[in-house]
């Protein structure tokens, strides 16, 4: 028995006038519906009087959704272009002019990237390379930048457009000449329509202000500076600036400078303490991952500037070197092996204090120290691994105790 073949259902045709200049909306949706070519929504209004059959198909699925599936707005790129202003550090005007020309895929050691190549206008166009590995995540750089060519993929057909830039989008207004235009105006040098969206999508997302990329470029910039604490040229690299005197006045949010001070208030404030012990307490003899606001090295502090020792005053640095075992406010480096290798050279120096000074002044001054170390401080580790590695630690010697 031959097989039955249905006959395939007629497209319908919908009315078009080709080449109106009053129509050309209608007309050019027209033109392209005739190929198959549904790239363009007409307006709701528009549509409701010239095709009421169709109008009431895109009706009861919901007029916003069936143009949001065909083409973009300039709001729906919004959340798209925040999302790749926080991966790039991109300023505003490079990252809303990001073409396909100066997007392109390599394969290093095995590993498919894409690599963003633009240039960057105001710094006489330097080139700001970015390089991201491709994978299949929907965050993924080349995920993101693959949807949105293919979201205005069949505007930029029917169109005929010349326009590479991937944050392009179908304009509301359907005055407009243009039946898709790029985001960023090069004429008028910036981009009206995002400026004009981003606030609502931070209201969206709960933000109490209007986050720009501007904002976004200093959080990459703070972030570059916890990575390489010390290397503004690393900061210099990621903003694409040629000096890195440019990045660090303009792009330090209040928070880096907050830690800026903080840091500049410590460093015054262990230079200060170095001074009034002549020495003893010296904060750079330690490594940078060692907890340096300890008076006595091996130990922490919960507290050093406001400390019980009776010789102290309040606000300032603790001094009381040697006296840490005594303080309620002190526990022992949680580097065990650390801790307990100089908690030995402390009490060396607690016991050849006795041929420094009085047997009277010993007993009243340093003492105490010797007792707390074999009581309370020495018995608490007890980890073979802690006595192994104290035993083969290579430390700078402590200074006498004073």
């Amino acid at each position: 028995m031959p097989p039955i073949i249905e006959p395939k259902p007629t497209p319908p045709q919908y009315p078009s006038t080709p080449g109106s200049p009053s129509n050309g909306w209608y007309g050019y949706w027209g033109q392209v519906t005739a190929k198959k070519k549904y790239a363009i929504l007409p307006e709701r209004n528009f549509l409701k009087s010239k095709d009421k059959k169709l109008f009431k198909l895109v009706d009861r699925a919901g007029y916003t959704r069936v143009r949001k599936a065909m083409h973009p707005s300039a709001q729906d790129l919004t959340p798209f272009i925040y999302f790749l202003a926080a991966i790039t550090n991109f300023n505003k005007q490079t990252l809303l002019e990001l073409s396909n020309t100066n997007i392109r895929r390599s394969t290093y050691l095995g590993q498919e990237r894409i690599i963003f190549m633009p240039a960057k206008p105001r710094a006489s166009g330097h080139i700001q390379p970015r390089s991201f590995p491709v994978t299949a995540d929907r965050d993924n750089p080349a995920t993101i930048v693959t949807f949105l060519i293919h979201w205005t993929k069949a505007a930029r057909t029917a169109a005929n457009t010349k326009t590479k830039n991937i944050f392009a989008f179908v304009p509301r207004d359907r005055g407009s000449r243009q039946i898709i235009k790029p985001i960023f105006d090069p004429i008028k040098r910036d981009s009206p329509e995002f400026n004009q969206h981003a606030p609502a999508f931070c209201k969206t997302l709960g933000m109490n202000r209007n986050v720009g990329t501007r904002i976004i470029r200093a959080t990459g910039a703070d972030l570059a500076r916890n990575v390489f604490p010390g290397n503004p040229v690393a900061v210099e690299m990621l903003l694409g600036h040629v000096n890195w005197l440019t990045s660090h006045p303009a792009y330090r949010s209040d928070d880096a400078k907050r830690k800026d001070e903080s840091a500049l208030a410590g460093a015054m404030a262990a230079r200060e303490r170095w001074l009034r012990t002549q020495g003893a307490i010296d904060e750079r003899a330690e490594g940078k991952t060692r907890d340096r606001r300890s008076a006595t090295p091996g130990f922490l502090c919960l507290d050093p500037f406001n400390s019980p020792i009776p010789s102290e005053k309040q606000g300032r640095l603790c001094s009381a070197y040697g006296f840490c075992p005594t303080c309620p406010l002190t526990q022992p480096d949680r580097d065990e092996g650390y801790a307990l290798a100089r908690m030995l050279q402390l009490r060396e120096l607690a016991i050849r204090a006795r041929t420094d000074v009085g047997p009277e002044a010993w007993k009243a001054r340093f003492e105490p120290i010797l007792n707390a170390l074999d009581e309370i401080w020495l018995p608490a580790i007890t980890s073979e691994d802690a006595l192994s590695k104290a035993e083969r630690m290579k430390l700078s010697n402590l200074p006498p105790l004073q």
